[in-house]
């Protein structure tokens, strides 16, 4: 919307900048249509105006980004750290994905912005319009990451701005998703497609995580000199620390029972969990067509939960996802009779304490009363 033009006395002031007074202004934003009011002299006023205005313009119009491909953008600093430092960090596949979704978002929004005029006010702002709880912790992270690498590299002079952002309040980074109930379960896999009642059926009996199930393949099966058969993992999050991160989980009834389903169900592939996808399309991020990339998983997931009419009725970021099952097989599992150290090692935790972190959402609590009269 254009701004209106200006008579007598105004002509000199910047668009979308109104005076209310002698010393009161309104700012209104022409994208949010939001008006925002401010005390300052004409010449402050003016300068916070032209300082809106620009860093408005430079997020809107693609045009700088055209004619200098190759500055020092924040998009060039994104694709420069992708190219000469992500490898060296050793991130796990799934943490590499998350990491590069953060950054395309990162290059999406601000990557026209020049890297040096950059400040804790741009990165607070965007961080605290965008994001609460766990989302702006992991992307205050990749900020701060990126800029690591541009004053190691001399893109940026002083400071890390990114670390001088305010780190989200403990209530924030509380985890509000709702425990995943049996029955809700059981809701979600009746709507469920083959391949994924197959993926939610293998979660909660292996309560191995999402990228981990997704890279099960048959010939990580082994036949042991006894005659049984085990399926060996090698979990992706936990790779770094021991012996914990590489299970060799015994075969039973139920777990050969979908392994049998799983080399029943078209088109043959080397996964375990697979499907037939729509098209057959080359990616980065799949070694073989059939596979499945972790968040489609998601998506497909978040799209059936709302069957069940209390996930329905509930904020989204309080609603259970995928990952949920893992801590209702853990808590299936000890009402079962197993003992903490079984879930423990199944799940691959090097501490007790993360394991109760799991199963502790699914403790049922007994009702009585204590009415003892003193």
């Amino acid at each position: 919307m254009a701004p209106k033009k200006r008579l007598g006395i105004n002509k000199d002031l910047p668009p979308y900048l109104y005076p209310q007074g002698e010393r009161y202004w309104v700012y209104k934003n022409p994208k949010t249509g939001e008006r925002t009011g401010f005390t300052a002299t004409r010449e402050k006023a003016i300068e916070v105006a032209v300082r809106a205005n620009r860093r408005l313009m430079m997020l809107a119009d693609p045009l700088q980004k055209i004619l200098d491909p190759k500055g020092n953008t924040i998009d060039a600093l994104c694709t420069r750290y992708q190219k000469e430092r992500q490898h060296q960090l050793e991130l796990a596949e799934s943490s590499l994905q998350n990491e590069n979704y953060r950054i395309s978002r990162i290059s999406s929004e601000l990557g026209v912005l020049q890297v040096t005029d950059i400040d804790v006010q741009v990165l607070s702002e965007w961080l605290d319009s965008n994001f609460k709880g766990s989302p702006y912790v992991k992307h205050r992270g990749t900020l701060s990451k990126l800029f690591e690498f541009a004053i190691a590299k001399g893109l940026y002079k002083g400071s890390n701005p990114a670390a001088a952002t305010l780190t989200a309040p403990k209530q924030d980074t509380k985890v509000l998703r709702r425990p995943l109930k049996k029955e809700w379960f059981d809701a979600i896999r009746r709507e469920a497609p083959e391949w994924l009642q197959l993926m939610m059926d293998f979660a909660l009996i292996t309560i191995q995580r999402r990228g981990d199930l997704l890279d099960m393949r048959f010939d990580d099966i082994e036949e042991a000199p006894s005659g049984d058969n085990y399926l060996k993992i090698v979990q992706q999050k936990t790779e770094k620390h021991g012996e914990r991160a590489f299970l060799r989980i015994k075969i039973g009834r139920e777990l050969d029972e979908q392994i049998r389903k799983a080399r029943q169900m078209m088109p043959v592939s080397p996964y375990i969990i697979h499907h037939q996808p729509k098209r057959k399309v080359r990616s980065k991020d799949k070694k073989h067509w059939t596979q499945i990339r972790g968040d489609y998983v998601g998506k497909q997931f978040e799209k059936l939960r709302d069957v069940v009419p209390e996930i329905n009725a509930m904020p989204t970021e309080e609603k259970p996802t995928f990952h949920g099952i893992r801590a209702l097989g853990g808590a299936l599992y000890l009402q079962s009779g197993y003992s903490d150290e079984y879930v423990n090692l199944l799940m691959g935790h090097t501490t007790m304490k993360m394991t109760d972190h799991y199963t502790d959402q699914h403790i049922i609590w007994t009702d009585c009363a204590a009415e003892l009269s003193l």
